[in-house]
């Protein structure tokens, strides 16, 4: 029984499924090479889908709970523009093993913009009135996990956030609903450091 055990933990290095430690079989500082390729990339468009917290399936009539209830803007087209492979010695036999994680990958451009445009005149409240093409950035909060408190977008533009391939950004209506429901119609423009912009256009956000 000890002797299958030991053939087994070897036959778990050997394919670098188990990570090995910079002292037994390499030097290099990640200790586990080879290191996966490292790719920039460029963003070329945007697109949106839509996320409730304890959700399954995201139905498109219903109204949720405004602070469950977050659209998302995600890169949904882009360009690899660079690649670098180190030259690193392994801890396995098989050369395609990767034991170590990737360094993950970054756009090579920043968000200097983000806006939402109303497209049709809504009443939230009494004397508060949305008004076509209002820009009502105000009322809504960015964040990049639903778990994390969100934040306004011009405290997240200030950052000039670059975004890491697979990452979205996760905006939310702030304020509470005084009874009854909202339908909201709006635009999101997204702009980045090298002058693109991009326009989401008749995004739907219905809360309660």
């Amino acid at each position: 029984m000890k002797r299958k055990v030991v053939l087994i933990w070897i036959s778990l290095l050997l394919f670098g499924i188990v990570p090995t430690s910079c002292d037994i079989f390499c030097n290099d500082s990640c200790g586990c090479g080879p290191l996966a390729p490292v790719k920039d990339f460029t963003i070329k468009n945007f697109g949106t889908e839509n996320i409730v917290m304890n959700v399954e399936s995201f139905n498109p009539e219903s109204f949720y709970e405004r602070d469950q209830y977050f659209k998302v803007i995600k890169v949904v087209d882009f360009d690899l523009i660079s690649e670098h492979i180190p030259n690193k010695k392994t801890g396995s036999i098989i050369p395609g093993a990767f034991a170590c994680s990737p360094a993950p990958s970054f756009s090579v451009q920043s968000v200097t913009g983000l806006k939402i445009i109303n497209k049709h005149e809504i009443e939230i409240a009494e004397n508060d009135l949305l008004t076509i093409n209002q820009n009502i950035s105000e009322r809504f909060l960015v964040t990049d996990f639903p778990q994390f408190e969100g934040k306004p977008f011009a405290e997240f533009l200030e950052e000039e956030r670059k975004l890491e391939l697979g990452e979205s950004l996760l905006i939310q209506w702030k304020e509470d609903l005084q009874g009854g429901t909202l339908e909201l119609v709006f635009d999101i423009e997204v702009s980045l450091n090298d002058g693109q912009e991009f326009i989401l256009e008749n995004e739907i956000m219905r809360i309660k």
